[in-house]
C-alpha cells in the first residue's frame, strides 16, 4: 500500500464487476477509496466483500494486483480497502438462498422464554433469514425454531445466529431431523421452480 498517493486512480476488481476509484488516504495496509461513481459505494455489502486493488505503480507503471477485503467507509460513499483482510469476512453462503415470506417461531434453545412469532426474509438448505424488527438475538446464541411450510406441518430444529444487521438476522441451521431436512430441500426446489 506504500506504493499508492492519494489522488491516484485505481480499479477496485471484485470479480463479476470493477468500480473505477481515486485514492483519498493510506495508512499501513489500508486505503480510503472514493469511487468515480459515488453510487458503486453502495454495492459493497455492509459486513465487506473480499477484492482486489489494481493500479500502475513504479517508473515503469507496470500493473501491481493487491489482494484484500474492501468495506463501506464511515464517511458517505466512501469505501475502505484492507489488503489481505479477507481472513476477517464471515463465511460466504454455500447454497443459494430463496426469497420467502413464510411464519417462522422462534424461542431461545433453554426453556423459560415464549416463542416470537416472526417472518422469513429468505431461505435456503442451512440457513434462514429472520425478519427481527426491534428485537435483536445476540450473535451466537442458539434458537429453537418452528417454519412453517404451507400445507404441512412445521419443520423444527435449532439454529444459531450469525449476525444482526438492519433488521434481519441471519441463522445458521445446527439441528435439524433428516426428513425435515428433505421437506425443507422440496419446498426450495418447488420454489425455484415457480
Amino acid at each position: 500500500m506504500r506504493r499508492l498517493t492519494a489522488s491516484q486512480p485505481v480499479v477496485l476488481d471484485l470479480e463479476e464487476e470493477a468500480i473505477q476509484c481515486v485514492v483519498e488516504a493510506t495508512a499501513g495496509d489500508e486505503a480510503t477509496l472514493a469511487p468515480v461513481a459515488a453510487a458503486d459505494a453502495g454495492y459493497i455489502p455492509s459486513l465487506g466483500r473480499a477484492a482486489a486493488l489494481v493500479f500502475a505503480a513504479g517508473a515503469g507503471g507496470e500493473r501491481t494486483r493487491v489482494r484484500g477485503v474492501v468495506h463501506r467507509a464511515p464517511a458517505e460513499g466512501r469505501l475502505r480497502f484492507l489488503a489481505s483482510g479477507g481472513a476477517a469476512l464471515p463465511a460466504r453462503r454455500r447454497a443459494a438462498r430463496a426469497g420467502v415470506d413464510l411464519p417462522v417461531e422462534l424461542a431461545p434453545d433453554e426453556a423459560g422464554e415464549a416463542p416470537r412469532r416472526l417472518a422469513t426474509t429468505d431461505l435456503s438448505i442451512g440457513g434462514i433469514g429472520v425478519d427481527v424488527a426491534a428485537w435483536a438475538p445476540a450473535d451466537g446464541a442458539r434458537l429453537r425454531f418452528a417454519l412453517e411450510l404451507p400445507v404441512a406441518p412445521p419443520i423444527r430444529g435449532t439454529a444459531r445466529v450469525l449476525r444482526v444487521a438492519g433488521g434481519v438476522a441471519g441463522l445458521a441451521i445446527v439441528d435439524i431431523a433428516p426428513a425435515d431436512r428433505a421437506r425443507l430441500a422440496a419446498f426450495l426446489i418447488a420454489s425455484r421452480a415457480a
